[in-house]
């Protein structure tokens, strides 16, 4: 029996000894390394300005202030969505105006969006869904025609591609984020592009009244984000965190449920931060080998749709035209959701229940509820790890028809 991480981490001991140099030289919080990797990544993202910072939800919350959201105002965003950024919109007085998804690529249904535009909307916020660019081209001609700003959700599409233009490049502000999981990690943190010299001036300003992180406070989070990333490393996960995860899966619980939910429940709540210098040389190194990393996972991603798309049951992520998706997930819908990862775990397969859920209560958001399941797509994975991962689910319908 294989056993198969769902994600790969792509962090090393060259990133961990980055950290380690910056502290040797007493530039763990400030430094030249983060105006160089905001040059840097704003060159790849194809903006003027990039400003970093602590995370994807407070770069939502700056962008919006910057813009000069009043409470009262409206924000429309997907139904299907990660509930913190709902909240955080509320935190500010906002009001989330909810749009059903469309089922072939689980972001929003721009074709929904103009009925719900009213006298309070201002803003549409277009999360770019499991690594799939929205559809830009009908979001901005409804922004155009009604005024409204547009913030692009960068949080999973870190090198996706929107009709040749990277996702992040298309509204008048977007967030990245750059934790543990993401395409490209920094141990947390993120960024925010615009071509906007007055939104980059109001930001920055708005960066500068925040504090940096005590420098105990970061290397804790980096060792763990380090040790996190090793833990999906195939040696250590299947010595130790595979065996965890099949005896918790006798209980229907998963460890990374319970811990992403530990976390983000700790961040939600947490002080909001300045990201520094040493999580920027990091990042610089990330950025090198982002397009080779997403090239992967592309690869083993159009090779499970290209094998469950002959199958019912599940239904595979569908991919626009002139869309480059970076899949940084891969997930999958099905009524036996429960079932279906129980089998995969006996099999050897780590999978996870989406995080994202429906804020609306209606709408095909509603159906999929709980019901979004993330299959392997590790750039570090092999073709014969696919086809296992196929063989698997293949089996598991077969049986399903026999019962």
């Amino acid at each position: 029996m294989r056993i198969i991480p769902r994600k790969s981490v792509a962090v090393t001991c060259a990133d961990f000894s980055l950290f380690l140099e910056a502290l040797r030289q007493r530039k763990l919080l400030y430094g030249e390394e983060t105006a160089i990797f905001e040059a840097e990544f704003a060159r790849y993202i194809g903006v003027k300005h990039a400003i970093s910072i602590s995370s994807a939800r407070l770069g939502i919350r700056l962008s919006l202030e910057a813009i000069g959201a009043s409470p009262g105002d409206e924000v429309i965003l997907s139904a299907y969505n990660f509930p913190v950024i709902p909240d955080a919109i509320k935190k500010m007085g906002l009001e989330p105006a909810f749009v059903d998804i469309d089922p072939r690529t689980y972001n929003i249904d721009a074709g929904k969006i103009e009925r719900r535009i009213g006298p309070k909307t201002k803003y549409i916020l277009a999360t770019h869904m499991f690594g799939q660019p929205a559809d830009l081209e009908t979001i901005l001609g409804i922004a155009g025609k009604y005024g409204l700003k547009v913030i692009e959700d960068c949080a999973h599409a870190c090198g996706s591609e929107y009709r040749g233009r990277k996702a992040g490049s298309f509204g008048d502000a977007a967030c990245f984020s750059f934790g543990i999981g993401k395409a490209l990690v920094c141990f947390g943190g993120g960024m925010i592009t615009t071509d906007s010299d007055n939104l980059d001036t109001k930001i920055r300003e708005r960066l500068a009244a925040l504090e940096f992180p005590h420098p105990f406070s970061l290397a804790k989070n980096i060792l763990f984000g380090f040790v996190s990333g090793l833990c999906t490393k195939r040696p250590i996960f299947s010595l130790f965190v595979y065996p965890f995860t099949l005896f918790l899966s006798i209980f229907g619980r998963d460890p990374e449920e319970l811990l992403d939910s530990f976390e983000y429940r700790h961040k939600a709540n947490g002080r909001e931060m300045r990201f520094t210098n040493a999580q920027a040389a990091i990042g610089r190194r990330q950025l090198e080998r982002l397009d080779l990393i997403n090239g992967l996972k592309i690869k083993h991603s159009e090779r499970l749709s290209g094998f469950l798309s002959g199958m019912g049951g599940l239904n595979p992520p569908q991919v626009l035209e002139g869309v480059k998706h970076a899949y940084l997930y891969y997930p999958v819908n099905t009524d036996r959701i429960r079932d279906f990862k129980k089998y995969l775990t006996g099999k050897g397969i780590d999978t996870k229940v989406s995080m994202q859920r429906d804020c609306s209560g209606n709408g095909f958001s509603r159906t999929i509820d709980g019901k979004v399941l993330e299959l392997p797509n590790g750039y570090n994975l092999k073709g014969k790890d696919m086809d296992y991962i196929c063989t698997a689910i293949a089996g598991y319908f077969k049986e399903d028809k026999k019962a």
